[in-house]
């Protein structure tokens, strides 16, 4: 009798290359721990937040000054990222393709 196992499937941080939850809609997101590193482009800490109470919309917040700003596009260990509503909420950070 020839049994074959499965193992779950994988999947990396594209930052840290930490295992993280395997998902097959956003299969290079950024681990939390990354998520709370990421940066503007001038090296301001940034948090990406939802606008609504629902999960919808997303917003990027400056840690420092609480200060709301326009960009979605962030980096983490100098890899862009871009932010976006993720399905059923939340927000999800992926690597920027050119």
């Amino acid at each position: 009798m020839n049994i074959k196992k499965e193992y779950p499937k994988q999947q990396h941080c594209p930052a840290c290359s930490r295992y993280v939850k395997h998902s097959t809609r956003y299969p290079d997101y950024a681990c939390d721990k990354c998520v709370l590193k990421a940066v503007d482009s001038k090296g301001r800490a940034l948090q990406f937040i939802n606008t609504t109470s629902a999960g919808h919309g997303c917003q990027a917040v400056l840690k420092e000054t609480n200060e709301l700003t326009k960009s979605k596009t962030c980096f983490i260990k100098g890899i862009k990222f871009k932010a976006q509503v993720a399905y059923l909420g939340g927000i999800v950070l992926l690597p920027k393709v050119k």
